[in-house]
């Protein structure tokens, strides 16, 4: 008890110089909307993500979450009778080695939920921390009948069943895999292939505007010489810096010494949801045909 205690208190002092930050975002954080979390929703896409990935749509990621969570409660199970065998049986399994699989993929998953419950700014990447977890399930429980030193007709069966459930874990994983790499559904907004078009395109006298500004290192990334005009401002997404019309002084000031610009937009839906910039961008000027449109970003606007 007292090494655990040791050790716990060292990984505290390890994140200790970190949590000021957190707290100061925890506390200024504006990239979600008001409100409170849909619980099943949240513990939906958790086992969906633990169990698929997100590269499989959810009404075919949905089944194959079930029959994840099936393999994994059989494994639990198998690992649990085996952990409170008889001393004296020929093959057992610590307690505490069941117990800290269990806490590590629970505790993290309760601890997000009770920090997203009033503060709904959730995704099942914040639980990537808690995936050994069930991999440790998974891989204990399907590895137990194979390590059993004697064989009998029943264990034989009991083989033949593992067996097949972890080729089903396999093929799941093989099923996410090709997705990811085949299925144009889950292709990577295209940020090269914009840049690229629009460097191509853009004159000297024309600018680059970029709705909304937190998308600046994508863009930069790929086209640090195109400096982009950011609207809003704003290092990270902001629920509540909802462009208007006041953004006009903005743009004029910006395109004062300019005759066209080049509007590229993502999550404008969260900070233009009202289309202003494409409006006032269209009474000043005349919208420019463009014959090329990108993954993730749709087809750049170009006014002059």
């Amino acid at each position: 008890l007292g090494e655990g205690v040791v050790a716990t208190l060292a990984v505290a002092l390890a994140y200790l110089p970190w949590l000021p930050n957190a707290l100061r975002r925890f506390q200024v954080d504006a990239s979600y909307w008001q409100g409170t979390l849909k619980l099943n929703e949240a513990l939906r896409h958790i086992a969906i993500s633990f169990s698929t990935g997100e590269t499989v749509l959810e009404s075919q990621a949905i089944p194959l979450a079930w029959v994840v969570s099936g393999i994994g409660l059989a494994c639990f199970v198998a690992l649990a009778v085996v952990t409170f065998r008889p001393r004296h049986s020929s093959v057992t399994v610590h307690r505490s080695s069941l117990l800290f699989v269990l806490l590590y993929l629970l505790v993290p998953i309760v601890a997000i939920l009770a920090l997203s419950y009033r503060t709904p700014k959730f995704n099942p990447r914040y639980l990537m921390l808690a995936s050994p977890g069930l991999v440790l399930l998974l891989a204990g429980g399907l590895a137990r009948p194979f390590s059993q030193p004697r064989t009998s007709a029943g264990r034989t069966l009991v083989r033949i069943a593992t067996g097949a459930g972890i080729l089903v874990v396999l093929l799941i994983s093989a099923f996410a895999l090709r997705n990811w790499y085949g299925d144009p559904a889950f292709t990577k907004d295209d940020w090269r292939g914009a840049a690229a078009y629009v460097r191509s395109h853009i004159q000297p006298d024309e600018a680059v505007l970029l709705v909304s500004g937190h998308a600046a290192p994508a863009w930069r990334y790929y086209a640090p010489d195109l400096e982009p005009v950011l609207l809003p401002e704003i290092e990270t997404l902001d629920v509540t810096e909802v462009l208007d019309l006041g953004v006009a002084e903005n743009l004029n000031a910006s395109l004062a010494s300019k005759r066209g610009a080049w509007l590229i937009r993502w999550q404008d839906n969260v900070v233009d949801p009202n289309g202003v910039v494409p409006f006032l961008l269209d009474a000043a000027g005349d919208l420019q045909p463009v014959d090329a449109s990108f993954w993730g970003l749709g087809a750049p606007q170009h006014f002059r």
